[in-house]
């Protein structure tokens, strides 16, 4: 499991005992941590309270709402966890490999008995976004967001001559969206890592050049 998600994840346990003052980042690691496991709906206005401890007065009154604690959450999951998955990719020595270890980290997580959590993009999409339009918006623009990233690599890798130029930079996206939201959605139910890295392996087939391309 990659380094942001173990910060999360260990954020899960309850403080025993007379809850102490934490900082606004650690209460909305905790927060964050809970919403993700629980989802929205299970979680309950305690459960808030045993999470975030002495400081939830504050936070609580700052986003008014349940709602839009939820939406501050998804907004920390993805500068805590979305942004440093980028980092991975955008360290690589180059856009082919980033996307292979992107996917390699996104196949370990899945089938990790302690982290099978999904994403919390994915899983804000699949139980909120049809039932309220502020949450649909959100994880629109999550997808978005993951599309122009997607793009920009793209066509670095296509530059880099790595990745094929016979693939549409925006269809190729898009395929690596669905490709990663499938396995969010499928690791809830199905840990078989050769199942995975099959379906991995040939969606990633397209975008590798033909010899006469990589020359």
């Amino acid at each position: 499991m990659p380094a942001p998600q173990k910060k999360l994840r260990g954020s899960l346990r309850q403080s025993r005992g007379r809850p102490r003052n934490r900082t606004a980042e650690e209460t909305m690691s905790r927060i964050t941590a809970l919403f993700w496991r629980k989802g929205y709906h299970a979680t309950s206005l305690r459960d808030i309270h045993q999470e975030g401890g002495a400081s939830l007065g504050a936070l609580y009154s700052q986003y008014a709402s349940k709602e839009r604690l939820y939406m501050e959450a998804l907004k920390y999951y993805r500068k805590s966890v979305v942004l440093r998955r980028r980092e991975v990719v955008e360290a690589s020595e180059n856009a082919m490999v980033g996307i292979e270890r992107f996917f390699s980290l996104l196949i370990e997580h899945a089938v990790n008995e302690r982290t099978q959590l999904g994403c919390l993009n994915t899983n804000t999409c699949v139980e909120l976004a049809g039932l309220k339009k502020s949450f649909q918006q959100i994880s629109h623009d999550g997808f978005l967001n993951w599309k122009e990233f997607w793009l920009r690599v793209i066509r670095r890798g296509q530059s880099q001559k790595v990745i094929s130029r016979k693939i549409s930079a925006s269809d190729g996206a898009c395929q690596l969206i669905v490709l990663t939201q499938g396995i969010n959605a499928l690791s809830k139910a199905i840990q078989d890592r050769r199942f995975l890295e099959g379906a991995v392996d040939v969606a990633l087939r397209s975008f590798r050049p033909i010899a006469k391309e990589a020359r």
